[in-house]
């Protein structure tokens, strides 16, 4: 599972189909942070468990479980079990609007078990949606196709509600506040960024503010601030023979102690020894 930050994120699709399927195996905790998109996506745990947030809402998944990220809803997700095995599909909106023009009325329900027969018929279609996507045959796509719209008839038949009018507005009113803040700091994160920034920039009060991070990513300004900031550290640790205490200032850490920390709570090592693992000339920041 690829790390994100909390970002609108790009989904690349397959060329002949809306759809991005795959396969997650992971071998040791992952953590994504928090991120979104328009696309709808479902993640199908086979087996293991994984801690999902979902606009700001907590769910366990275990082996058999169902989970459904709406469109443009942020989330993020834990992996601390060892043989965590999933299947993540995704589907594009765009491509869903073409023949449902009001589709933005429609919200999913975010987690469901495979024991009833309507989650049984969703997890069988979309391992077969998988082993379909991966035949490379001229036409295999056109079944791929047919596969697609039993699993979004099942999807809107079975597990969808209607949302209101003033229910949309707001959403489109989070969903830009939540895109603003994301690119502000995403261009900023390198420098001393504080809550009373976000508060001019937004016109919300520092309080409630706080409080809508805290809502709507699961986490708290600081700890999201942290995150993106880890994760660029980690990329230019990995990628290049840059000096740690280097990347540290970069990266818009205070101190090195404060980087060294974080990073240990976030990866479970410290940086020098993510730096020689990867292979990279290492120079010790002292």
């Amino acid at each position: 599972m690829p790390n994100n930050s909390v970002k609108k994120e790009i989904i690349i699709q397959d060329q002949k189909l809306p759809i991005r399927i795959f396969e997650g195996h992971d071998s040791k905790p992952t953590y994504i942070n928090p991120h979104f998109h328009e696309d709808i996506e479902i993640i199908v745990l086979k087996s293991g468990s994984v801690i999902t947030i979902d606009s700001g809402k907590k769910y366990k998944m275990h082996s058999g479980d169902i989970h459904i990220f709406n469109s443009n809803s942020i989330h993020s997700t834990i992996a601390e079990d060892l043989l965590m095995y999933n299947i993540c599909l995704q589907i594009s909106w765009d491509f869903i609007r073409q023949f449902m023009p009001e589709v933005g009325k429609y919200i999913f329900k975010p987690q469901i078990s495979s024991k009833d027969e309507h989650s049984k018929q969703l997890l069988n279609l979309l391992i077969s949606l998988l082993q379909k996507s991966q035949n490379k045959d001229t036409f295999s796509y056109l079944e791929c196709y047919s596969i697609l719209f039993k699993i979004i008839n099942i999807l809107f038949t079975n597990f969808s509600s209607t949302v209101s009018k003033r229910e949309r507005l707001t959403k489109t009113k989070y969903y830009n506040r939540i895109n603003l803040l994301t690119k502000f700091i995403e261009a900023n994160y390198n420098q001393v960024i504080t809550l009373d920034d976000l508060s001019n920039l937004t016109h919300l009060n520092p309080s409630y503010l706080s409080r809508f991070i805290k809502k709507n990513f699961g986490i708290s300004f600081f700890d999201y601030l942290t995150k993106i900031r880890l994760e660029h550290s980690y990329k230019l640790i990995v990628e290049t023979d840059l000096p740690i205490m280097s990347i540290s200032n970069t990266c818009g850490f205070r101190t090195y102690h404060q980087f060294n920390k974080e990073f240990k709570i976030r990866y479970h090592e410290t940086p020098s020894k993510i730096r020689k693992a990867s292979n990279l000339d290492f120079k010790s920041p002292n």
